[in-house]
């Protein structure tokens, strides 16, 4: 699907009583499910443009729809220009402490990383941030205030919010609410 498709549903899902609506990551990344982001910033052309999403949000609003949209900070995809810049530079880069590295030179990044960097479920396709960095918590504030900002989304689900710092949770809660109160913030909890 697309985002122009779901906007073509519209009418439908709100016949169906639908009231929200959650999307799976959405922006550029090597992979279909989206989980290994290469630019938070670009919505990832198969799925259409910042316009389509702009028309979608407001669309859905129309018929009390509310949209939310899937923040993976808890870790990157190698394609991630600050992960990139820490493979190129090893700790000569700005964007060292962005991440946990435990050994430099870096392994090919499709093998296993266990003893090299964290990541995600120990892949090396998603190289864990440092969400205790304030570099970091700023840089993804400031993400996130587009997104409310200039999308006009309703809410945010964070990815395994338990592997996420309190303390970047609470910069996103004080700083996303003072834009929209109402705004929805969702932590995903891992049982």
């Amino acid at each position: 699907g697309s985002l122009a498709g779901i906007t073509a549903k519209l009418d439908h899902l709100a016949e169906m009583g639908v009231t929200i609506l959650y999307l799976n990551p959405i922006f550029e990344a090597a992979s279909n499910h989206r989980y290994n982001t290469a630019d938070y910033s670009v919505i990832d052309p198969m799925l259409g443009t910042e316009e389509d999403f702009k028309t979608l949000c407001a669309e859905a609003k129309k018929r009390g729809i509310r949209v939310m949209l899937d923040a993976v900070f808890n870790h990157s995809g190698t394609e991630f220009p600050q992960w990139q810049d820490v493979v190129e530079k090893g700790p000569d880069s700005p964007y060292w402490d962005w991440f946990f590295v435990q050994q430099w030179p870096l392994p090919s990044l499709k093998l296993g990383s266990r003893d090299k960097f964290h990541s995600f479920a120990f892949t090396g396709m998603m190289p864990k941030l440092n969400t205790n960095n304030p570099e970091v918590v700023d840089y993804f504030r400031e993400i996130c205030e587009y997104w409310v900002k200039e999308w006009k989304i309703d809410g945010i689900r964070f990815d395994v919010g338990n592997e996420v710092s309190h303390s970047f949770l609470k910069t996103m809660n004080r700083s996303l609410k003072r834009l929209n109160p109402e705004l929805f913030l969702l932590g995903e909890i891992w049982m």
